[in-house]
């Protein structure tokens, strides 16, 4: 997210350097448009020639400034584009992280599920662990929460266990 955050970034800074060159760039034809355009009032008196290479000049100028102008309306368009572009991508990526963070919470409630049905069976490990250690019948049923008849089946499991490895 934060790479599209500094492509828009990016984009914004080069617009904007463009746009300040070109306006800068306008600032100056205008200027000498200006003094041309003087020096064409003031040289009135000296001849046909020099009102048309003035003239001519002036043209140009009119024509570069055109120019550049459409420059920056194409250049205007290209970042429009890439801003709807990064705006696609950020959506993108935000539907991905909602997803994302959906299964994450799927996931945490499966693995709570789990832990619960595991629960007999943790019930049944530290049974089986009080009648090695030599609880009697009454503190298993008590402490793991089983009914008589299976502690008294555990007891004889580990009765029956230790007669076969001796």
């Amino acid at each position: 997210m934060s790479e599209t955050v500094n492509l828009e970034y990016i984009i914004g800074g080069v617009a904007f350097v463009v746009l300040t060159a070109v306006i800068f760039w306008l600032f100056t034809l205008s200027s000498r448009v200006r003094q041309l355009t003087e020096k064409v009032n003031q040289n009135s008196k000296s001849g046909q020639e020099q009102q048309e290479v003035i003239f001519s000049e002036i043209n140009a100028l009119r024509k570069e400034c055109q120019s550049l102008q459409s420059q920056i309306k194409q250049a205007y368009s290209g970042i429009e584009q890439k801003d709807k572009s990064t705006q696609s991508l950020l959506n993108q990526l935000q539907n991905n992280q909602q997803q994302q963070l959906e299964l994450i919470t799927e996931l945490n409630n499966k693995v709570l599920l789990l832990e619960q049905d595991n629960e007999p069976n943790r019930l049944y490990s530290r049974a089986k662990k009080m009648v090695e250690l030599g609880a009697d019948i009454d503190e298993i049923v008590m402490e793991c929460e089983l009914s008589r008849a299976e502690a008294e089946l555990l007891l004889a499991m580990q009765r029956q266990s230790k007669s076969k490895s001796a």
